[in-house]
């Protein structure tokens, strides 16, 4: 850090986990709007600390320098959608990832301290030369992918399965009905994702419910109401329409 100049712009960029792995294997980034005008802002040799939530709270957890800037009309990993893109140096990960909350009364650029978070939305944020070396020396690098993040990847199945599993069990002992319609229980199951900073929207609940429904073992009851079907992969591949889940 010593040696950084006065001419490159440092920057915080949030970005959601479900693409950091790939991230790391491209080394590139983009703006997930098709117009970003933050982007167009970063330039060749600009430095950037990467944020997520991670285990629930919005954490630093590594840092990078721009390599070049370059044009691409392909979106980038389903995320990113801007044509200007980012061609990263390499990525230092931090040993620990830093919650945002630990620095809030450490950097100048969170003027409202009892509102940290509204600092931390954006995808791209500049920020001074003294807020990044202050972020940047509050943990030791590592060139390796770190096992906080690897877990979290690796694991999305089974959180989702497992989420899945402890909203049936509260519905089911809550609920006087013995059966409750799928789309109202993903609906449920939205709004709890919600609370975790997990923004599916709801087509992509459902397909994930489709495909992995078997592997749940609950009893679906079809129905001849076609706007209540829901479509379910059987155990050979084909789909059946059902609409509603058993809570007997």
């Amino acid at each position: 850090m010593k040696q950084v100049d006065n001419h490159h712009k440092f920057w915080i960029h949030r970005v959601d986990l479900d693409v950091v792995s790939q991230i790391n294997n491209s080394k590139c980034i983009g703006a997930q709007k098709r117009r970003s005008t933050a982007i167009r802002d970063i330039h060749s040799g600009d430095r950037i600390i990467l944020l997520s939530k991670i285990n629930n709270s919005i954490s630093f957890f590594g840092y990078t320098q721009v390599d070049r800037v370059y044009k691409d009309q392909d979106n980038l990993f389903e995320y990113y959608f801007s044509k200007n893109k980012l061609k990263l140096k390499g990525i230092k990960y931090f040993l620990k990832p830093i919650p945002t909350i630990n620095m809030v009364e450490k950097l100048d650029f969170i003027k409202k301290k009892n509102k940290s978070a509204t600092y931390f939305r954006s995808e791209y944020k500049e920020i001074s030369k003294e807020d990044f070396t202050r972020i940047f020396k509050q943990t030791t690098l590592i060139k390796s992918f770190p096992p906080y993040l690897e877990e979290i990847r690796m694991n999305y199945k089974e959180f989702m399965l497992a989420t899945i599993r402890a909203i049936y069990n509260f519905v089911k002992n809550v609920e006087k009905r013995n059966q409750i319609e799928i789309k109202t229980f993903l609906n449920l199951l939205k709004k709890f994702l919600a609370e975790y900073d997990i923004n599916k929207n709801i087509n992509e609940i459902q397909e994930f419910y489709s495909r992995h429904a078997i592997e749940l073992d609950f009893k679906h009851i079809p129905s001849r109401d076609p706007d209540k079907f829901v479509p379910l992969y059987l155990a050979n591949g084909e789909k059946k329409n059902f609409a509603y889940i058993n809570l007997e």
